[in-house]
């Protein structure tokens, strides 16, 4: 068994790629691995959740310059015998240049997204700079064969560097609304005493969210049934347009933007349907959130979804098409029977993501590079 393990990562802010993260590091502590947690910017939000589990957060990389945490990473590289494990392109390129030097290095990296190594970059610069770390690195792990599809295709991988996948694991999260959030989470409880039917999605609000479309739907079936709400939990820089989007069509009243959520097990309990309207996803972990809450769910039938629910699952739709979204929206709240149809698939494929598999799986890639 490895013993020291470093995570390196972006930020340790609550989204899809850092609970992730959480559920592992949690799971190797348990375990008996030493396990050190670097950030390198962001807020603390997941910090004390994981110094409660054992880890060691090195905290003070969020103020260092990017040359420095290089250094500093190097030094603390060759204090031990580390695997060093990289989670998301800035951490990525620091690792590569940190761990470049040394003999015997135990560098692997982990794709949690289907698109490019640096979406906002020239395609041939993300491609080169991709390959590179991957060249450095002794191992790529993909966190769903939809990554692995994507990465490989869009010739984003080294050819020299060995890869598999290892699929997310999930366990639920005991968490309390916080106090920040109460008055919203207030207003959603008074929806359902007064027997409003909440549509609801967790999600950052970018473009790869494709939120414009699951507004657009909800007021076609708005427009049906006035008894509906839509709250959308999560935060992001197309916050204002989405507003005036929503004011635009008249439904300031209807829908909600609820805003980041330190528990968003306990707000999807005041959902009617979850509704996930991405245009790709690397994995989608929040399906499994919703499953794990007992909720119907409809998502969007792309990229790695379709592997999370099932490939025939009936609550997939065709990606950014308003009036198929809709039309699910309608038979899910309409139809108990396939409600409850879409509780029971669900919570069956809940159980496949075992995290002591993912542990265990991602222990088998540690140990193939100290044997190599």
């Amino acid at each position: 068994m490895t013993d020291s393990i470093i995570h390196i990562i972006t930020t340790l802010e609550r989204g899809g790629a850092e609970n992730q993260l959480r559920i592992l590091i949690e799971e190797q502590a348990k375990h008996g691995h030493k396990i050190i947690c670097i950030p390198l910017k962001g807020n603390p939000e997941l910090d004390q959740i994981l110094s409660a589990s054992g880890v060691v957060v090195k905290a003070n990389f969020r103020n260092m310059k990017i040359y420095t945490q290089i250094f500093e990473l190097y030094k603390l590289l060759k204090s031990g015998n580390f695997v060093l494990h990289a989670h998301l392109p800035r951490a990525e390129l620091i690792a590569a240049a940190a761990s470049f030097f040394l003999k015997n290095r135990k560098f692997v990296v982990s794709r949690h997204n289907s698109e490019p190594f640096f979406p906002s970059a020239p395609g041939l610069l993300s491609k080169f700079l991709s390959r590179i770390v991957t060249r450095i690195s002794k191992n790529v792990v993909f966190i769903s064969e939809a990554v692995k599809i994507y990465c490989i295709s869009n010739n984003e991988i080294s050819a020299k560097a060995s890869s598999q996948v290892v699929l997310y694991g999930y366990k639920e999260n005991n968490c309390e609304i916080s106090q920040k959030e109460i008055f919203n989470f207030r207003k959603l409880e008074n929806f359902v005493i007064e027997n409003h039917l909440i549509i609801g999605t967790v999600s950052r609000l970018e473009k790869q969210k494709d939120l414009k479309t699951l507004i657009e739907a909800f007021n076609i079936s708005y427009s049906k049934n006035t008894k509906l709400k839509l709250v959308i939990v999560g935060d992001g820089s197309q916050k204002q347009e989405l507003i005036n989007f929503v004011d635009e069509l008249g439904l300031q009243d209807s829908v909600v933007f609820y805003g980041k959520s330190q528990c968003v097990t306990t707000v999807m309990k005041t959902f009617k349907v979850f509704v996930l309207s991405s245009i790709y996803e690397g994995f989608g972990l929040v399906l499994l959130e919703a499953a794990s809450t007992g909720i119907p769910i409809i998502a969007a039938n792309n990229s790695a979804i379709p592997e999370v629910t099932g490939r025939d699952y009936m609550g997939l739709f065709e990606t950014s098409n308003i009036y198929r979204l809709s039309e699910k929206i309608d038979m899910f709240i309409n139809d108990p029977t396939v409600a409850a149809k879409s509780k029971e698939l669900m919570s069956a494929r809940v159980e496949l993501f075992d995290v002591m598999m993912m542990e265990s799986n991602m222990d088998s890639v540690y140990e193939s590079m100290a044997i190599n």
